[in-house]
């Protein structure tokens, strides 16, 4: 059911691919499946996110973040707060954006993580230039730069 899930959310067949994505989280419940709980929960908020159902991406992806941190995996927590993030960026709630990338960029340095740095840094000054930061959002982008130019080089 998952990868027909996939297969759907890329031929933007979304109800399909909602469907499929129903199916596979219930079989991960019922065969008591943890270990695919946080990759159930991710899979289903992006979905949700695609359809701009906000509301239903939100409870998924506070449930991915859930896992992530009872797992104590600070690379899936990270990305957990930066799709938060992302969310909270799309329903105009900016305050609770930077909350999250500021926790992801946190947790990437501490894994010191340079592609996952840099996307933290992107993330900031996206939120940022809406808010009419600009200078923090000049900041942002001269360091996700930095680290893009790190990631270029062998």
């Amino acid at each position: 059911h998952l990868n027909l899930s996939i297969a759907y959310k890329k031929i933007r067949q979304f109800s399909r691919a909602l469907h499929h994505g129903k199916d596979y989280m219930q079989l991960i419940e019922s065969s008591d499946q943890s270990e695919h709980m946080k990759q159930a929960h991710y899979h289903m908020a992006t979905l949700y996110e695609s359809v701009q159902d906000y509301k239903q991406a939100m409870a998924h992806y506070n449930l991915f973040l859930s896992l992530c941190k009872e797992a104590g995996n600070e690379a899936s927590t990270a990305l957990a707060h930066g799709c938060l993030g992302n969310l909270y960026a799309s329903m105009c709630d900016y305050n609770q954006a930077l909350l999250h990338h500021e926790e992801q960029q946190d947790l990437t340095e501490k894994e010191d993580n340079v592609g996952a740095q840099m996307m933290a840094h992107l993330h900031l000054a996206e939120v940022l230039m809406k808010t009419k930061e600009f200078e923090n959002a000049r900041i942002h982008l001269q360091e996700s730069l930095q680290l893009c130019r790190e990631l270029d080089q062998p």
